[in-house]
């Protein structure tokens, strides 16, 4: 499957779902991607650790909505700004759906991913510029290195005599990670640009991405589940539109 196949789908479910806002279409959509999801063939650990982290995120988004949104009906709470009501309650369970409905979908199709498999789609298939994908995909595949960098910089603190707690000690490390991080960047620029990354003629490309019909039915399926997020929400009455200003 081409990596964008997934990617493009998931966009226009989750576009309909933030354009959305009533319960009936968030519900709609979440019971369609579990049906989906599946198709990614994510190991279930990995998919179980980041829906809890979207979850997670999902119940605080509710639980700020219930505490400090706008009240509506029957007060069950009141207390300085702290005001739960009714409405308040009905509008964090709807905050709280539309914030695992949005991020969860992203989430797992990142997940499941090959980064240099979309930066070719992006290259050969969208037609992006080249050096812009092939930068971004050379600094991606470096954020791995981010975590043993930090290790590195607490044992050295640490071999100094300095404390490795506090927030001096995570000011400095943070900072010094910082220059490690960009002084890595502009070494990983030059040798690009030697081996010529940069150049502006048209370039070859060792793997090959290919569009298939079975790509074409992954888009066409979130087309279809955006369609019927709306048109079921639509033919029950709910159908709202998130309204700014």
């Amino acid at each position: 499957m081409n990596p964008l196949a997934p990617l493009i789908a998931a966009s226009v479910v989750g576009l309909v779902v933030l354009v959305s806002f009533d319960t009936v279409s968030v519900t709609v959509a979440l019971a369609c991607e579990a049906l989906l999801l599946p198709w990614l063939r994510l190991p279930a650990r990995r998919a179980l650790r980041i829906a809890a982290i979207v979850l997670v995120s999902g119940v605080f988004g509710a639980l700020a909505t219930a505490l400090y949104g706008r009240p509506s009906g029957e007060t069950y709470f009141a207390w300085g700004p702290v005001n739960v009501t009714e409405g308040s309650l009905e509008l964090a369970l709807l905050v709280g759906l539309r914030i695992v409905a949005i991020a969860l979908p992203g989430a797992l199709v990142f997940a499941a991913t090959n980064i240099t498999a979309l930066a070719d789609s992006l290259t050969q298939i969208v037609r992006l510029p080249a050096r812009f994908v092939l930068g971004a995909l050379s600094a991606l595949r470096l954020l791995s290195l981010l975590a043993n960098d930090w290790r590195t910089l607490r044992f050295a603190r640490r071999a100094r005599g300095l404390t490795t707690r506090g927030p001096l000690a995570l000011g400095g490390q943070s900072f010094g990670l910082f220059v490690r991080a960009v002084r890595r960047g502009s070494s990983l620029a030059t040798t690009m640009e030697a081996r010529g990354f940069g150049g502006q003629g048209p370039r070859s490309w060792s793997r090959l991405s290919l569009w298939r019909a079975r790509d074409s039915l992954v888009v066409s399926s979130g087309f279809v589940v955006a369609a019927l997020v709306v048109g079921i929400s639509v033919a029950t009455g709910s159908w709202a539109v998130v309204v700014f200003g």
